[in-house]
């Protein structure tokens, strides 16, 4: 393994991911590792930055990646017994996790949503580092099960309401957006990327029943949308109609009215 690498490592990866230094830092996988194993690991990693559109994996066998994502927003899509889901990344995730536990799984394919900041390893580095060191492997394996879980509450809970479940993933993408901590106190929420017919995939709703909910909140005020835009005025409304809550009049989070968005 490598040397102890100076503290300012994560800045000297890439002139380009200086403005997510700070962002990098803070990734709950790498701030659980211990210093040594955090610094060894660093002499592996890539900063890169993709556009809309670009893929990430799933497209060149054999030249796979694993991607920690600094900010962005990335759809996944897997497919297992002839059945395809999608799952929307944003920062903290990592992108190959499961590859790097089981060789025999197979890559799922993912596109950028937005502009995306990664840190990159080769899958057969990333399963070296992981086997050599046990505070990677249980990283990865950390990241696996809070990953399903939380697939679990965001998509798959099918007794909530379509309102429900649809504040429930603008909640979601707002808190992986890389861009929250950033936002001043008061300001809308503001998630891009997905289309509706996306939300609608994602969360197995129909388009027209994703049309009539955001169609509901824009009529309430509390949403305003653009192409592939998503503009909340009230997170407090929008947590209490994930909740199944009536919303309070006059919430101390209440911003005010929306402009339209292009």
């Amino acid at each position: 393994m490598s040397g102890k690498l100076p503290p300012d490592w994560m800045a000297s990866l890439n002139q380009r991911v200086i403005r997510q230094t700070e962002r990098a830092r803070s990734v709950p996988f790498f701030t659980a590792l211990p210093g040594p194993v955090r610094d060894a690991l660093a002499d592996h990693l890539v900063s890169r930055q993709y556009g809309k559109g670009q893929r990430l994996r799933g497209v060149v066998p054999g030249s796979t990646e694993v991607h920690f994502i600094l900010s962005g927003c990335v759809a996944e899509r897997a497919t297992t017994a002839g059945a395809t889901t999608l799952r929307f990344r944003g920062a903290d995730s990592i992108l190959g996790d499961v590859e790097i536990v089981d060789e025999k799984a197979r890559t799922a394919a993912a596109e950028c949503l937005t502009t995306t900041w990664t840190l990159s390893c080769s899958l057969p580095r990333m399963r070296m580092l992981a086997d050599s060191e046990i505070a990677i492997m249980k990283g990865v394996a950390t990241n696996i099960a809070e990953r399903l879980m939380n697939n679990e509450r965001v998509y798959a809970n099918y007794r909530r309401s379509p309102i429900q479940r649809v504040c429930t993933l603008l909640l979601e993408l707002d808190r992986t957006s890389g861009a929250r901590a950033a936002r001043p106190p008061g300001a809308p929420i503001e998630v891009s990327g997905p289309t509706q017919a996306e939300l609608g995939e994602a969360l197995m709703l129909s388009r027209a029943t994703i049309e009539n909910v955001l169609a509901e909140m824009r009529m309430a005020d509390i949403l305003r949308t653009g192409h592939r835009r998503y503009s909340v005025s009230r997170a407090g409304v929008l947590r209490a109609l994930s909740e199944g809550k009536p919303p309070t009049p006059g919430a101390a989070d209440a911003g005010p009215p929306l402009p339209p968005l292009p």
